[in-house]
């Protein structure tokens, strides 16, 4: 599935679960992506035993109205959207 946002304009990475479309926390562009497969191993251990690990899409994702720049935006998206894992 194509993201609706191309990675060169991405502001941080996201988890996202295709089986409950649920996310996982934000992380910056930098993070490392070893960090993320294992937050998404731990929610289909927890939620979807079984499942296999290309379940969880990694995606990019933007800053949208509302972040002031004043923190970084994987951050902001965590505070003002939790992650819902």
């Amino acid at each position: 599935m194509t993201s609706l946002f191309a990675l060169d304009h991405a502001a941080f990475l996201q988890p996202r679960c295709s089986l409950c479309w649920r996310t996982g926390p934000a992380a910056a562009l930098d993070a490392s992506a070893d960090s993320l497969r294992a937050a998404a191993r731990e929610h289909l251990t927890a939620v979807h035993p079984g499942a296999p690990d290309d379940a969880v899409e990694i995606e990019p994702g933007r800053a949208v109205i509302g972040w002031d720049g004043i923190e970084p935006p994987h951050e902001w998206h965590n505070r003002v959207f939790p992650p819902t894992w």
